[in-house]
């Protein structure tokens, strides 16, 4: 008997074949051997499951931990008035965003990164995976560092924290949900926090479809481009 198993499966192929032979033998009374070799199935790019979710979870990890590290940083740099002696300094308001986002960027690979290495094990192409990091990473500490820049005490910060999230993370939860209306779910296709959970979802799966693809990579970097922008006038301002 042929059998197939999930490509997140594939490091139990031996133990499921034993396992499944041994129930088929005692639910036929014959002698059955249920072989699986390389019959992996690796999901399409629009189904849902354990794949589907465990982008979402490397999305959340990644804006989660953004959200509550990036802009502590800049408030306790803003405390030790290293902000101003960079505002002084020769670095342009955009060279300092640069900068700010570089330091975020090792915090979150160190921190976040662990989540997408615990759900390796369902990735089928890396490339996607790494590129859907960095974007993801990139956009929430762009968001972060405007919290940051508009927000100027932690405790502001913290109750914050929760609408952002509600309104960037939950709706790309849902966006796939079959049962959604139709009209919402276009809607909310348009979000990047949805664009780049489908970024990720790629990595999990035989590969995106060329349309899907262009649409979600042009909204995840028009937005993180329009955000790093906001920041730098924001910046800029500040220096005035």
């Amino acid at each position: 008997m042929t059998g197939y198993i999930h490509w997140g499966k594939r490091g139990q192929a031996a133990e499921l074949e034993v396992k499944y032979s041994a129930m088929f033998s005692e639910l036929l009374g014959v002698p059955v051997q249920v072989e699986i070799g390389d019959n992996i199935l690796i999901p399409p790019s629009d189904a849902l499951g354990m794949a589907s979710t465990t982008s979402f979870h490397v999305f959340f990890a990644v804006f989660w931990m953004a959200l509550i590290v990036v802009p502590f940083l800049i408030i306790e740099e803003r405390k030790a008035k290293t902000m101003d002696a960079l505002l002084v300094s020769p670095a342009s308001p955009g060279q300092i965003v640069f900068g700010k986002a570089i330091a975020g960027l090792i915090f979150i690979i160190a921190i976040a990164g662990l989540s997408l290495a615990l759900n390796g094990i369902y990735v089928t192409l890396w490339g996607w995976a790494l590129l859907g990091f960095l974007l993801t990473a990139l956009f929430a500490i762009g968001i972060a560092l405007l919290m940051g820049s508009l927000i100027r005490s932690g405790l502001q910060i913290s109750l914050w924290m929760l609408p952002v999230a509600l309104v960037l993370v939950v709706p790309a939860f849902f966006a796939d949900e079959p049962n959604l209306n139709a009209g919402l779910k276009s809607v909310l296709s348009w979000l990047p926090s949805t664009a780049l959970v489908k970024v990720l979802y790629f990595s999990v799966s035989n590969g995106p479809p060329p349309g899907q693809l262009v649409f979600n990579l042009v909204i995840a970097l028009v937005s993180i481009a329009l955000v790093y922008a906001l920041v730098i006038w924001l910046v800029r301002r500040s220096d005035r």
